[in-house]
């Protein structure tokens, strides 16, 4: 369940901006913008693609916002499951308490969860700020490439 939301939003999304005719060559590949293509055109009626393409920008770059958040989230619950089915093992044990305590496996899965979250964070991070520039209008700084 955790992985079918991240496919119908990405299906989702992808039908929705190709039926609308909103995909357009980005900056640094297919994407949805400001940018008009043919780059001369100024109507919907001298637009193949792109025209009105704010309507749909906004949603669909705050899906790309929270997708970090969904995946933290999802780890989130990883861990908590790890941590719980640890403390019902830990109970039946004939260990000591110190040992009892000891959440060795869980510790590694919160770990693992917050360097991949952080590193998701970080190449999306670059990415987003250049749709968002792009989308102003304004020209993309050289440290952003």
């Amino acid at each position: 369940s955790l992985h079918l939301i991240p496919w119908a939003l990405g299906i989702v999304l992808s039908v929705v901006v190709l039926v609308a005719k909103q995909l357009v060559p980005g900056t640094w590949g297919c994407w949805f913008g400001n940018t008009q293509y043919p780059p001369d055109c100024d109507s919907a009626e001298t637009c193949v693609r792109g025209w009105n393409s704010t309507y749909y920008f906004w949603p669909i770059f705050v899906v790309i916002l929270l997708a970090p958040s969904y995946v933290m989230w999802s780890m989130y619950l990883v861990y908590s499951s790890i941590r719980r089915l640890e403390k019902r093992m830990a109970s039946y044990a004939s260990a000591s308490p110190d040992e009892r305590r000891n959440r060795r496996n869980s510790r590694k899965v919160m770990e693992q969860s917050l360097l991949f979250s952080s590193a998701l964070l970080l190449t999306l991070l670059f990415a987003q700020v250049e749709i968002f520039i792009n989308e102003l209008g304004n020209p993309i700084p050289i440290w952003i490439h």
